[in-house]
């Protein structure tokens, strides 16, 4: 049972991060921290053990520093790089190289369709009165959306998703 409330608290922060980002193209740091909290007690129920839980933290920072880098270089958000950090906690090595690789598809394609909305839909808003955010071209793209949905779509394929997904059945 325990496993199954941490997934869905895990699932539910990632969809918050991305509700919020598409809002205010902004991430509260509460639900980066929430996110990589979690971790602790799922490793303890997925059976980590010391090297495994290193493992992970190691693998989080060393994405928290890439994110870093490249929110230095102006390629992504504060907020998407600590919400980035936080799922590659809970993907681990060597995990995390997919979990990398979902968030680079999905960001692509989402960034495709915002770009392809915002020129549909983006002057018809703006003449209707309509203040949406995300529609202007000159916005940048929430690039939490692509974080949160690698995360949800990729947590079942790591190693700790499998175990907890054993652990609650």
């Amino acid at each position: 049972m325990a496993a199954l409330v941490l997934i869905a608290a895990f699932a539910l922060l990632m969809l918050a991060g991305a509700v919020k980002d598409i809002q205010s193209f902004t991430i509260p740091n509460w639900i980066c921290i929430a996110a990589a909290a979690l971790f602790v007690p799922a490793a303890a129920i997925a059976g980590l053990g010391w090297a495994g839980f290193a493992a992970h933290l190691a693998v989080g920072f060393a994405v928290l520093l890439l994110g870093m880098g490249l929110f230095a270089m102006r390629w992504l958000g504060g907020g998407d790089a600590k919400l980035l950090a936080a799922a590659a906690l809970w993907a681990g090595w060597p995990d995390v190289l997919m979990f990398l690789a979902y968030v680079a598809a999905l960001g692509g394609v989402f960034t495709l369709l915002l770009m392809a909305a915002r020129r549909a839909f983006g002057p018809a808003a703006q003449h209707a009165g309509l203040s949406l955010p995300i529609l202007e071209r000159a916005r940048e793209i929430p690039y939490g959306v692509a974080i949160a949905g690698a995360a949800l779509i990729f947590l079942p394929r790591a190693d700790i998703g499998a175990a907890l997904i054993s652990a609650a059945a």
